[in-house]
């Protein structure tokens, strides 16, 4: 769909030449008016890229792929709807300039600033009772992404609510 554009300034395509092959979740610039987007949420994409060489080793390219960030609220239904039917509970992701990535509709694209938040971010998993921007207190349990092997990982840190 994007042949012949030029997209050497795209995230994903620098960011495979510094050999950081998997981006954060964004929204889907070039190619949301050609695919649009299912209901009334944004298309939105997880990158992947990695550069490739010729047969002497010099740069002749990237290869990347757009994986939709669907499948991710798909899991998410799969997972918790079943607990959904006996209580509520909140799957939040959420990147490293802690914006929601996943979540309540009413979070997904804020910033959100909560202490299990910050304690994520320093790495640390665990769980806290504290009361969020919406004035309830809430049963927060908290993690980030490790990475997997030699890849570190996005940063992204899981809250359930």
């Amino acid at each position: 769909m994007l042949e012949g554009v030029d997209v050497s300034q795209r995230p994903w395509f620098e960011n495979a030449q510094a050999d950081r092959p998997m981006g954060d979740v964004h929204e889907a610039m070039l190619l949301a008016p050609l695919l649009g987007a299912p209901g009334n949420e944004p298309l939105r994409f997880v990158d992947i890229a990695f550069p490739l060489t010729d047969a002497q080793g010099q740069f002749a390219g990237v290869l990347g792929v757009h994986l939709s960030w669907n499948w991710a609220s798909e899991v998410r239904d799969a997972i918790f709807a079943p607990v959904g039917r006996h209580r509520a509970v909140d799957l939040l992701i959420v990147s490293t300039a802690g914006t929601v990535l996943l979540g309540p509709r009413d979070l997904q694209g804020t910033v959100l600033q909560v202490p299990s938040l910050d304690a994520a971010g320093r790495g640390t998993s665990g769980h806290s009772r504290e009361t969020w921007p919406d004035g309830k207190s809430y049963l927060v349990g908290y993690s980030r992404d490790a990475g997997f092997e030699a890849y570190p990982g996005l940063g992204w840190r899981v809250l359930v609510r």
